[in-house]
């Protein structure tokens, strides 16, 4: 994983990622998979920034998920799927559960244990995850 501003550094051919508005990156064999966002809680605010991280990532397309993270939360985000247009006076918690494919409090260990499950390293590196 590496953070979004050493992208230039690291893997120059990738440097429009630092546009798109995440905190870090992972790379599946040199090939940007995952991005990784955090967030102090999901308000109205950080749902609006999700929405336009998502978008920018679909347009990319090659990010295959958008992690978003929060002191009490976790939340993945289907970067394959074409965003909505989404006005100004649109609920973002609405418009955004079509792209959500996971949401769990951190304390929730069922829960985190299906997360280590599906989106493992292995998982994400060979393509197992389900989108």
């Amino acid at each position: 994983m590496i953070e979004c501003s050493d992208i230039s550094d690291s893997y120059p051919e990738y440097q429009e990622l630092e546009k798109i508005g995440a905190d870090k990156i992972y790379f599946s064999d040199n090939f940007p998979a995952i991005l990784f966002k955090e967030v102090d809680s999901f308000n109205k605010n950080a749902l609006k920034q999700i929405a336009e991280i998502q978008h920018k990532a679909w347009n990319y397309r090659k990010i295959m998920f958008l992690f978003v993270v929060s002191d009490t939360e976790i939340r993945i985000y289907n970067c394959y799927e074409k965003p909505q247009y989404i006005k100004a006076e649109s609920s973002y918690t609405n418009e955004l559960k079509e792209y959500e494919i996971f949401s769990c409090i951190k304390t929730d260990k069922d829960n985190l244990k299906v997360l280590i499950e599906l989106f493992s390293r292995i998982g994400v590196d060979c393509g197992q995850q389900y989108v």
